[in-house]
């Protein structure tokens, strides 16, 4: 029986030597080991659709005259828009106004100019060359963002008019607060 209590004596001493090592090098902590990994990735990256980005341009003697031209400009680019499965987003709108100061009789450009810059989206497998000579035929007369084009005329933007501005939801009807110092201003 006394061998025994000694066997179980050195077996707890040994399992508490055991315990107290383990813990010694669990607080100081045991050397960093690093793993690397290797891969490749690949990704395929292709256009969800077809921009054309441009605007339309209508000229009178008269603004009224002028805006109509142009509403019917735009109706028959978005009909033919709507045929090939394209939207049609129309952007800012200007308003020119030459300003020359006499008329010559061999001037053909009305006074009154209203130009509409537009965006064309279509499928990425849509003909484009097709649909750009159509809408060129149609009226499309400028291409990229500055739709004003002068080339040199005297023509000087009159109404600038954006759509998003007319569209916010998100103005407040509150008065902005005044700056201190500005009593009434």
């Amino acid at each position: 029986m006394r061998k025994f209590r000694v066997a179980v004596r050195l077996l707890v001493l040994v399992l508490a030597l055991l315990m107290l090592h383990s813990a010694a090098q669990g607080q100081t902590g045991r050397s960093a080991q690093v793993y690397q990994m290797a891969g490749t990735c690949s990704v395929e990256v292709r256009p969800d659709v077809a921009v054309i980005v441009g605007g339309v341009a209508a000229g009178a003697l008269q603004p009224i005259e002028a805006v109509d031209k142009l509403e019917k400009q735009l109706a028959l680019l978005r009909g033919y828009l709507d045929s090939n499965r394209g939207q049609l987003q129309l952007l800012e709108r200007v308003r020119t106004l030459r300003t020359s100061p006499a008329r010559r009789p061999l001037d053909a450009e009305p006074p009154f100019q209203v130009v509409q810059r537009l965006r064309a989206e279509l499928p990425v497998n849509a003909p484009i060359d097709q649909i750009l000579q159509r809408l060129i035929e149609l009226g499309l007369d400028r291409f990229g963002d500055d739709v004003l084009n002068t080339g040199g005329s005297r023509r000087e933007p009159v109404v600038r008019s954006f759509a998003t501005w007319m569209r916010s939801s998100t103005t407040s009807s509150r008065a902005a607060p005044r700056p201190p110092g500005r009593p009434g201003a």
